[in-house]
């Protein structure tokens, strides 16, 4: 059983702002993330995101369940946002993390997003390795917009994995994926992003999450941002 499941509960708040390129207005936001292992139970994840994009706000909820069994952990999620502009309006998905040979580990997930403007379905398939206290992965998003564009994305990402906690981590994502990219607008864009994300360990109980990116969409804009969360664990 993966060690995620017997990791003591914690609680994490922060936020975002990113700054936009070609005139848009910047974009920010709050969270609120509680991650509640069980054991031979499960695990649960409960997210509360307060977003302001293009000069409008959206609240939204998650919730996710993750259960182990002897060859993977099958999880499920769900969310809702109220009165939403630009976040999804609802979504629920599946995923199956399993076990293959020399070590390996494979992902299969699946995802339907309900937007005002049209719906998505996305499906990842990925491939990950362990190395002492890096990991490496490749995932490979199909997505469909309104049951008809398909666009395919490729994410790269390396981890370090400390024994004392704290964690690295580099990400570049290119293709195409569906995206709002104004209110009202959900379309199928061309993206690039890169990321540097983190956790530093202040103590047993308390760190600190940051991220940097910087992500072309399109012809409409770039986005280079940063996130700074706290983390206390129970």
């Amino acid at each position: 059983m993966p060690s995620v499941f017997f990791q003591k509960p914690f609680a994490e708040i922060g936020g975002s702002y990113e700054h936009l390129t070609n005139g848009y207005t910047p974009w920010a936001s709050q969270y609120l993330d509680v991650t509640v292992p069980l054991r031979a139970q499960g695990l649960v994840n409960v997210n509360i995101l307060n977003a302001n994009r293009f000069s409008q706000n959206d609240t939204a909820g998650y919730l996710n369940y993750a259960y182990p069994f002897r060859y993977g952990v099958l999880s499920a999620e769900g969310g809702y946002t109220v009165n939403p502009q630009f976040l999804t309006k609802d979504l629920y998905g599946i995923g199956w993390n399993g076990r293959l040979p020399y070590s390996l580990n494979y992902l299969l997930s699946a995802r339907t997003s309900q937007y005002l403007s049209g719906d998505t379905q996305t499906i990842n398939m990925g491939i990950d390795k362990y190395y002492g206290e890096y990991r490496f992965a490749y995932t490979l998003v199909r997505s469909v917009l309104d049951y008809s564009e398909r666009s395919w994305l490729s994410k790269f990402q390396v981890q370090w994995l400390a024994e004392s906690g704290h964690k690295l981590g580099l990400l570049y994502a290119t293709g195409h994926e569906p995206m709002v990219v104004t209110i009202g607008n959900l379309s199928n864009i061309d993206v690039v992003t890169y990321q540097a994300d983190g956790l530093y360990k202040i103590n047993k109980t308390v760190g600190l999450t940051m991220s940097l990116w910087h992500a072309v969409q399109g012809s409409y804009y770039q986005r280079n941002g940063g996130q700074l969360g706290v983390r206390v664990t129970f």
